[in-house]
């Protein structure tokens, strides 16, 4: 197609999907996946005090690496500030 109309086309998309994410936080809609439990975040806080690495707590939680990277950055800033 037209690249100009195309362009325009995904710009109208774009604020559509945006103004829908608006309205459905509005109504209290949660969007994005669930946290990780906090029992699972604990446990993960456990793990890695005691020197255990970040991607075998992850499997052994059956949680994300990412997840697990998170949390323990979290720990550290909230060791930093004491």
């Amino acid at each position: 197609g037209v690249p100009a109309l195309e362009a325009a086309r995904k710009g109208m998309h774009v604020e559509a999907a945006a103004a829908g994410r608006e309205r459905a936080r509005a109504r209290g809609v949660q969007l994005g996946r669930p946290p990780v439990p906090a029992e699972k975040v604990i446990a993960a806080k456990t793990m890695l005090e005691s020197g255990l690495g970040i991607r075998p707590t992850a499997r052994r939680l059956g949680i994300g690496v990412a997840s697990v990277s998170r949390i323990k950055a979290a720990m550290e800033v909230a060791a930093s500030r004491l």
